[in-house]
């Protein structure tokens, strides 16, 4: 299950899914319905968030809904949005035994409070790695670039 914080970002999942990995369409086991997981399922964190809601109180539990679906790993795009409400619901995920769950973020959130940090650095853990950017410059994954700023006056 990938995860992602909106329609947009979702979308790109399954696109580079269909572009760079699927020559012909004999690989249909994927969906955007989070409701009905495949293979692959491709989700946003309200999605996630609104089903955790809808199975309270009816005898099942995020928790059960993974493990019945047979869900072994979780991608959580765009990981620094966690630090809002979304992140109990992750938080539940982690309780999962046997549930891989895999943190992706270019932009840690460092300019949050230390009660967003630490809602961010709870489900995810602690940051692995980090690449400056003169390095992804110099290793030629990103291009050089300066920022503009344009004042314009107003009558």
């Amino acid at each position: 299950m990938v995860l992602a914080p909106t329609l947009t970002i979702r979308n790109q999942w399954q696109s580079r899914l269909e572009t760079f990995f699927l020559a012909d369409s004999s690989f249909d086991d994927y969906t955007l319905d989070i409701k009905s997981p495949k293979t692959l399922t491709f989700s946003t964190y309200q999605s996630l968030h609104a089903l955790d809601k809808a199975l309270i109180g009816k005898e099942d539990s995020l928790r059960l809904f993974i493990e019945r679906h047979g869900i072994q790993a979780v991608v959580l795009d765009e990981a620094h949005h966690l630090k809002n409400e979304w992140w109990k619901n992750l938080m539940a995920l982690k309780q999962i035994e046997n549930l891989t769950v895999i943190s992706l973020t270019a932009t840690p959130p460092y300019d949050s409070t230390a009660q967003e940090l630490h809602k961010y650095v709870e489900p995810c853990g602690p940051i692995d790695d980090e690449i400056t950017v003169p390095d992804l410059v110099k290793n030629e994954d990103l291009c050089p670039h300066q920022d503009f700023v344009f004042f314009f006056k107003t009558r």
